[in-house]
């Protein structure tokens, strides 16, 4: 395994332990609709992706992917109510 292989692992690793976070900051990149937000969500799916390659979880992958509409909806909810505590 070389150096950039094992650092990568490490790195999905330490993803795998706050997962649910992660799909969290996803959904919050893509609720801003900014060029460098989106790269930032292709890089954590990409590393949520590899992550459920490595544990053969890929149909759970799938199913948190193909939700997209649900997590806009639950975000865009969350900062209108937000905006009324402002």
């Amino acid at each position: 395994m070389t150096g950039a292989t094992a650092n990568r692992a490490r790195y999905i690793d330490q993803l795998g332990r706050r997962e649910p976070e992660i799909w969290e900051q996803v959904a919050v990149h893509i609720l801003k609709r900014q060029a460098n937000d989106y790269a930032g969500a292709v890089c954590l799916l990409t590393a949520l992706h590899d992550l459920a390659v490595r544990r053969g979880t890929g149909a759970k992958f799938q199913m948190e992917l193909e939700n997209p509409a649900d997590t806009r909806r639950q975000g865009e909810l969350l900062a209108s109510t937000c905006q009324g505590t402002l």
